[in-house]
């Protein structure tokens, strides 16, 4: 089954012949890119002439919903042999995401609230399946920031991110618990792999500076001595990494951004890319921010639960397939990081 449906103004258009649909935790907009061709003298659906940028859409794999949206781009065109038409564009949150705004500032606001108060002109719904953690007490915005870089700086400080749901809704999560039903499985369900092992981004120390609102009380050097440090036991300790935090921190913001930041290190250190046959495991369509059992001993991973960071669905002259993105949940989530002494035991991967 390979159906991929775009709606835009009440219609559907159907038949593409090539798809690229990407969804990630690291990118709070989903996006697509379709192509139709066909031969001049066959009619391509009218929707070269249907389809304009800017226009809302939904997009359904399978009559699954799985983007809803805007179309950035519409791309007509045509020579001798064919005609082609070509159409991109992401979530909702786009508008977050490319809108500067004035100069800001709130008092005593948690990220949820900040959230659905940037959120509520665009008509985007704001949730959140996760603790939000303590309200700011002075968040500000600069001019020409993005609403959704000051809500993503506001995220770094609690340990959280930012995705949208396939309906636009945007939701502040941690890392997923839901569990795949269907195993990766080397000389099973795997078209291709590849890994990333790198050492490039982890440290033993990671120390993070920030500052308190200064008062009557509390000013100049006495308002800068906010720090919080994250300790990696199993890198050289030589390996040291300083963070100066852009707004307001207290301690406890310090050290949880410290431990995320090293929790990310370790976590994106170990990366497999995999691509699997069609769109679907037995229980649907695959998702980002979910587990799957990956039983693959080249790589290293004997039944290891790895966390779908991103993936797309692709369909082109190749066929239909998933390329997913895997990583260790510590990449998105405040969790304790394996002592050494677990490391050295288990010993590196091995590829032979």
């Amino acid at each position: 089954m390979n159906n991929i449906d775009l709606r835009v103004d009440g219609l559907d258009y159907s038949g593409w012949t090539k798809a690229t649909i990407a969804r990630s935790i690291d990118a709070v907009c989903a996006s697509f890119s379709l192509t139709l061709t066909e031969q001049r003298d066959v009619d391509v659906n009218s929707a070269h002439q249907q389809v304009r940028a800017g226009q809302a859409c939904e997009l359904r794999l399978n009559n699954t919903l799985v983007l809803s949206g805007v179309v950035d781009d519409a791309m007509p065109s045509y020579d001798a042999r064919q005609h082609t038409i070509t159409v991109r564009g992401r979530s909702k949150a786009r508008n977050l995401v490319d809108c500067g705004r004035p100069a800001q500032q709130w008092r005593n606001q948690n990220l949820l609230q900040l959230a659905k108060v940037l959120a509520a002109p665009f008509d985007i719904d704001v949730r959140s399946d996760t603790d939000v953690g303590a309200a700011f007490e002075r968040p500000a915005i600069e001019p020409g920031q993005t609403s959704f870089e000051f809500l993503e700086k506001m995220a770094r400080q609690r340990g959280v991110r930012f995705i949208s749901d396939p309906d636009g809704t945007l939701v502040i999560t941690g890392v997923g618990t839901k569990l795949a039903p269907d195993v990766l499985q080397l000389g099973g369900n795997i078209r291709s792999a590849s890994g990333n092992f790198s050492m490039r981004a982890r440290f033993h120390s990671v120390t993070v500076l920030g500052q308190r609102i200064g008062t009557d009380w509390a000013h100049s050097a006495a308002s800068a001595q906010n720090k919080g440090v994250a300790i990696d036991a199993s890198i050289d300790v030589l390996r040291t990494h300083y963070i100066v935090s852009e707004s307001a921190a207290d301690s406890s913001d310090c050290k949880t951004r410290a431990q995320w930041r090293l929790n990310t290190a370790f976590g994106r250190s170990q990366a497999l890319t995999y691509t699997v046959y069609g769109w679907e495991h037995s229980g649907g369509l695959w998702e980002p921010n979910t587990l799957v059992q990956v039983h693959d001993k080249w790589m290293g991973f004997d039944g290891e639960q790895l966390l779908i960071a991103s993936l797309r669905f692709l369909l082109d002259d190749e066929g239909l397939r998933t390329e997913l993105q895997l990583m260790k949940p510590e990449a998105f989530e405040l969790l304790p990081l394996p002592d050494k002494a677990k490391i050295d035991a288990k010993g590196p991967a091995k590829w032979n």
